[in-house]
């Protein structure tokens, strides 16, 4: 978005997202594939929110990790001005896709439409 407000132009990939397309890791948020010590993590980036999405997400999963629901592993990156989160991937393991889908993805799934 900082790139639209500033009349800069966007890539094809960037366009897609903004149209509802999501990012190639899937979900509405732009993200980013990263190492972090070895691990594969995606950092999921937050534009304009009314509040700090990544820091309530994680303490979300941090809570969940406490109640001893068995979540993924985050943590929050500082970046100019924002945060983003990264979460470690766990729809991998040795190399394997485990397959996934979201909360949300099942939850539209189950609705009438």
């Amino acid at each position: 978005m900082a790139k639209i407000e500033a009349s800069e132009p966007i890539s094809a990939l960037e366009k897609k997202i903004i149209a509802g397309g999501g990012s190639p890791l899937g979900g509405a948020k732009p993200k980013a594939l990263i190492d972090i010590n070895g691990e594969q993590w995606v950092i999921k980036f937050f534009n304009n929110e009314p509040i700090d999405t990544p820091l309530i997400e994680h303490a979300t999963m941090t809570l969940a990790t406490r109640a001893a629901i068995t979540v993924t592993e985050t943590q929050v990156i500082r970046l100019a001005g924002a945060n983003a989160l990264a979460v470690r991937r766990f729809d991998r393991e040795q190399g394997r896709r485990i397959h996934s889908i979201s909360a949300g993805t099942a939850i539209r799934a189950a609705t009438p439409s």
